[in-house]
């Protein structure tokens, strides 16, 4: 074989095994980012879909509330006035609570009043007698239970009046079966893939479970019966969007790095014929000549040619791409592309961190629930890029007016988190009173079409509260100043 044939298999198998190595590197590297990004939205996935169904769950305990707290209803228990029952339990009671059993007994545990809504005949019916003795025996709250293979979400309150004056003289039973319905409605609400299967003898944990395929990831986790050993099953599928994007990722890079295999090769085709090829050709023709001619006198010509890459250029060229496609990446998943806050993922990860510090360092902090007031009517009537301006210049404001270390981010929506680093509560009050100044002088100096106002919800960590429910708790109070101002506005 010739030296230039050697020379171009050496080149063609080098060059083979560096772009599978190089690809396979750059495979294992970029995908396990991915397949972390991918672990990080199921496990938000499973949170959302867990707290929902809670939620829902909890929903009725609210409805029920109200009706337990009620003096009618407290009367009623009384005395047993039958006006009561006609004025207020009725078919359209049923249909617009969406139930299908509502109980009251007295104190004693002696029924006074059961009625089932047949859906299908449209018709008041007694409650079967096993039907009552199973909601009977559920305890006060929420319950889920099984009732002839089906599920049952069950509410139970005390029966007082509004002031709670007096001690509770019985008790107040709302029930509804949890069907596919209402799981479909769940799912659209959420623009989720939430399915629960028949119930199951498994024994109960609070663990999930996952099932991964190509195109999809399946959690599932069980949820107890009160009244059964039985649990139900409920799954969420989750396509695998992320890793997907990242498989379309590495395969532009293999692209890339082929189509430079490819230029390189030609490039060192021509290369070693021009510089090397060829001055070996014209060497061994002065060296035949000098043979024949035996005329020692003669000398070969020396030349020095230079080389031609463009390797550096095409690798740089790669490794940017690769730099543009993760900082998009990173971007993506850890800020608000609106105003350039943390978004929600980072900034309760970073509130669960500050709150398991504050619990082994005994430290304080505090947060604030902040939300913009009238950004929906902004919106209507401004236009969403006059609300966008109204959310980036809130973002502005806040960000200039708070410490380097206190945290901002920006929850979704109208909505912001604000956390102060070794505060109490009064001293966050006197924090966001100096952004409420600066909001006033904007609206004062700027010349805007709206008038920017904003609700807050001041919550100093008790060294006990979860994350959620400090959020939980700064929300409500933020409820309560919205709705004091819309009633001073009202009233004014």
């Amino acid at each position: 074989m010739k030296l230039w044939n050697k020379l171009i298999v050496t080149f063609i198998i080098f060059g083979l095994i560096s772009v599978i190595l190089t690809v396979a590197f750059v495979d294992k590297i970029i995908m396990k980012d991915y397949y972390f990004l991918e672990e990080q939205n199921l496990e938000e996935e499973y949170s959302v879909s867990l707290n929902s169904i809670n939620t829902m769950i909890k929903k009725l305990e609210i409805i029920l509330v109200d009706w337990a707290r009620w003096d009618d209803t407290y009367y009623f228990v009384e005395n047993e006035n039958e006006e009561y029952i006609k004025s207020n339990i009725v078919k359209s009671t049923f249909i617009d609570l969406e139930m299908n059993y509502i109980a009251i007994h007295d104190i004693e545990n002696n029924l006074i009043f059961a009625n089932e809504y047949d859906y299908e005949d449209e018709e008041l019916v007694n409650i079967p007698i096993e039907i009552i003795e199973t909601i009977e025996k559920a305890e006060i709250g929420n319950s889920v239970m099984l009732i002839d293979g089906k599920t049952l979400i069950v509410s139970k309150e005390f029966i007082t009046d509004s002031e709670s004056d007096f001690d509770p003289n019985g008790t107040i039973v709302f029930a509804y079966y949890l069907d596919n319905e209402i799981i479909y409605e769940l799912n659209n609400e959420l623009h989720m893939d939430i399915h629960l299967t028949e119930n199951s003898t498994r024994e109960f944990n609070d663990e999930k479970f996952v099932i991964r395929d190509n195109d999809n990831s399946i959690v599932s986790f069980y949820i107890p019966y009160a009244n059964s050993e039985r649990v139900i099953k409920a799954e969420v599928i989750v396509p695998n969007s992320i890793s997907e994007l990242g498989k379309k990722s590495v395969s532009k890079i293999t692209n890339y790095i082929v189509l430079l295999f490819i230029i390189l090769l030609i490039s060192l085709y021509y290369g070693l014929d021009i510089n090397i090829v060829k001055r070996l050709k014209h060497l061994s023709s002065q060296v035949t000549k000098i043979t024949v001619s035996k005329d020692l006198e003669l000398r070969v010509d020396v030349n020095n040619l230079d080389e031609v890459t463009t390797l550096q250029k095409n690798i740089n060229f790669m490794l940017d791409d690769r730099k543009n496609l993760n900082d998009e990446l990173v971007k993506h998943a850890t800020l608000d592309i609106m105003t350039g806050l943390f978004n929600r993922r980072v900034g309760e990860e970073i509130l669960g961190n500050l709150i398991k510090s504050a619990k082994e360092n005994k430290t304080k902090f505090s947060i604030c629930f902040i939300d913009i007031n009238n950004l929906k009517t902004v919106n209507d009537e401004l236009g969403h890029n006059t609300g966008d301006d109204m959310i980036i210049n809130l973002a502005g404001i806040i960000k200039s007016n708070i410490r380097e270390n206190d945290l901002i981010c920006r929850l979704g929506g109208d909505e912001f988190l604000l956390v102060f680093h070794d505060y109490n509560s009064n001293q966050a009050e006197l924090a966001i009173k100096r952004i409420n100044n600066r909001i006033d002088e904007f609206n004062r100096i700027e010349n805007h079409k709206y008038k920017l106002s904003v609700s807050v919800g001041i919550e100093e960590y008790d060294g006990i509260s979860t994350m959620h429910e400090l959020i939980k708790n700064a929300d409500a109070k933020m409820y309560y100043e919205k709705k004091n101002k819309r009633n001073k506005n009202y009233n004014s």
